[in-house]
């Protein structure tokens, strides 16, 4: 299954208006995957760059939002071989 969700401005996380209430309702109707991939356009790199980390940051990339976006941390578990798997494709 793929779904897509557009993340949205960073004030999202603060202030999440209809679609939050919406967004999370549909989390309880899907079932739990087993990894989510996300993908950024916000880095300029020469190559595609993959993370393969088992524990990776959060990466706050933008700037000029409230201080309390750059506090917010999520500890998601990464998945090293599905990363090496979607590089290697």
């Amino acid at each position: 299954m793929s779904l897509f969700v557009s993340h949205g401005a960073p004030t999202f996380a603060l202030e999440p208006g209809l679609a939050g209430p919406a967004l999370a309702e549909l989390g309880k109707r899907l079932t739990r995957p087993e990894a989510v991939l996300v993908v950024s356009p916000h880095w300029m790199t020469p190559e595609i760059r993959v993370g393969v980390s088992g524990t990776p940051e959060t990466i706050h990339d933008f700037r000029g939002f409230p201080a309390e976006l750059y506090d917010l941390e999520y500890p998601a578990s990464g998945h090293p071989e599905l990363a090496r798997t979607a590089l290697a494709l």
